[in-house]
């Protein structure tokens, strides 16, 4: 069942609220669905970049929570696995990180 035929088949049933809410919760979980394949952030629990490929990073603990950095081949004397353009971070902080788009121009 798709998103739209639960929407039509919740919009024949608006005078029977026990029967909405079970619609709700399909439309609510179908909507989830199609929103993780929407977002280019990759978890970095599911998939870290090659590395040294630069890549937009997300920092929580970071006043911006944004960063251009990659994942370093060699921790040498610093032991974190991230080297980010604008600081330090630590290897928890970093949770998500997508590709930065190549422009045709």
């Amino acid at each position: 069942m798709n998103f739209k035929s639960l929407v039509a088949q919740l919009a024949n049933r608006i005078n029977q609220p026990h029967v909405i809410e079970t619609y709700m919760r399909k439309v609510f979980a179908s909507g989830v669905e199609w929103q993780k394949k929407q977002s280019p952030w990759i978890s970095v629990k599911d998939k870290l970049p090659e590395p040294e490929q630069e890549v937009f990073l997300y920092d929580r603990d970071s006043v911006k929570h944004y960063a251009i950095g990659w994942l370093r081949k060699k921790k040498g004397y610093c032991k974190s696995k991230w080297f980010v353009t604008n600081g330090y971070v630590t290897d928890e902080s970093i949770t998500h990180w997508m590709s930065i788009p190549k422009f045709n121009v």
